[in-house]
């Protein structure tokens, strides 16, 4: 049997293990909350759209009945305005006094307990021995008790600075009662309608702004639980994950792969130091450009293959000619000598190199491209046997 078919044997054993393993109760209590949820939210999102559908039209309906209303009660509506908003303000006012005096007169009971807690504290402090317990007691009753007062002036201000504009108000209202009289009467339909459309579109508001927080709640809800479902998956492939690891079998012992790399250390390579100096560097290069053209001279003398002139020259003019090359050679190297002695920095001639050419067919370069400069070429043997 083949290892792909062992790999989908044990895929099989593992699949079926998994299906045959019990589901985790709070799968199912998790899947049960986030189906609640997404009803609820599926109905509260069509009771929103019914909703705002409604103040739509509600508020076309009173928009248009009202506007029907100033049409028919003519400049009348405009000139009763000023009473109906003080009457509002009025009333506005009014109910900010009256919570203003609740918060005071709260203030003023807390101001009260809280000076007999402090009484209290004081006849046990004179009374009992443990005084440091009862002196740390009454200096934060103490400062409690500050506090409540500062809260109580703070309260007692609001509350006359609210009633002194209500007052204000109030006789801004009765001053136009008494001078609009006819077109208060008149006008009063229309403010009337108006006061209850703007009543009726209040409560629909405010249905529509619960029907959001209920939305909102919901979509919590609904992802909270697919969170807490997301975990429970993790933990139940955590879980089969161990179980497969502890039926694997031993592992055994590598065969060099988990070796420690041994550490190979290379012999240390140490380069000599150069001196880049002016007249080291010039010295060292001269010296060595003299050297190789010697050496370079030498050898192409012997080892040429492109320029043939043993075919052409005899025995004695080949003596004649090594005798002059080494002459030259000898002559080169003593320039060179004398140049470093009188250490003045001149290039070496022998680096200097021309492409100076006998116009001669078919040939390979010239001796002189290797040997220098110097013109071997002016031996009259040596002429007279080339030509």
């Amino acid at each position: 049997m083949s290892d792909s078919s062992k790999i989908i044997e044990s895929d099989n054993v593992h699949s079926n293990e998994a299906n045959d393993e019990p589901l985790d109760p709070r799968i199912q209590i998790e899947l049960e909350r986030a189906n609640a949820a997404t009803s609820e939210i599926n109905n509260l999102e069509s009771q929103l759209d019914n909703a705002q559908k409604l103040f739509q039209i509600s508020f076309s309906h009173c928009k248009q009945r009202l506007a029907n209303l100033a049409k028919t009660l003519g400049r009348c509506v405009e000139r009763g305005r000023p009473y109906y908003d003080a009457v509002q303000q009025a009333e506005q006012a009014r109910l900010e006094t009256g919570r203003a005096a609740q918060e005071y007169q709260n203030s003023v009971e807390l101001h009260c307990v809280a000076k007999e807690n402090l009484a209290a504290a004081e006849n046990q402090l004179s009374k009992s021995e443990d005084n440091a317990t009862w002196q740390e007691c009454m200096n934060h009753l103490t400062m409690k008790v500050t506090q409540i007062e500062q809260d109580k002036m703070r309260y007692e201000q609001i509350h006359e600075e609210k009633s002194k504009l209500y007052q204000e108000y109030e006789q801004q209202r009765i001053k136009l009662r008494h001078s609009l009289t006819r077109v208060i009467i008149k006008s009063k339909p229309y403010f009337d309608a108006k006061f209850k459309a703007e009543n009726e579109l209040k409560n629909q508001k405010c249905r529509i702004e619960d029907v959001q927080n209920a939305i909102i709640k919901a979509k919590r809800t609904y992802r909270a639980a697919l969170n807490s479902l997301e975990q429970i998956s993790d933990e139940i492939h955590t879980k089969r994950k161990n179980q497969i690891l502890l039926q694997l079998p031993l592992r055994e012992p590598g065969v060099g792969a988990e070796t420690p790399d041994e550490f190979i250390e290379l012999p240390k390579i140490e380069f000599p130091k150069i001196n880049l100096s002016n007249q080291s560097s010039e010295h060292d290069l001269s010296k060595s450009m003299n050297s190789m053209s010697v050496n370079t001279s030498t050898d192409c003398i012997y080892r040429s293959s492109n320029i043939n002139l043993s075919t052409n020259i005899s025995p004695l003019t080949n003596k004649k000619f090594e005798d002059h090359c080494r002459t030259q050679m000898i002559a080169s190297v003593n320039n060179g000598n004398d140049q470093r002695m009188k250490k003045q920095i001149i290039p070496s001639r022998s680096v200097r190199i021309k492409s100076t050419r006998i116009h001669k067919p078919n040939e390979a370069p010239l001796l002189s491209h290797l040997f220098g400069t110097y013109k071997f070429h002016s031996d009259p043997n040596l002429n007279a046997s080339t030509k």
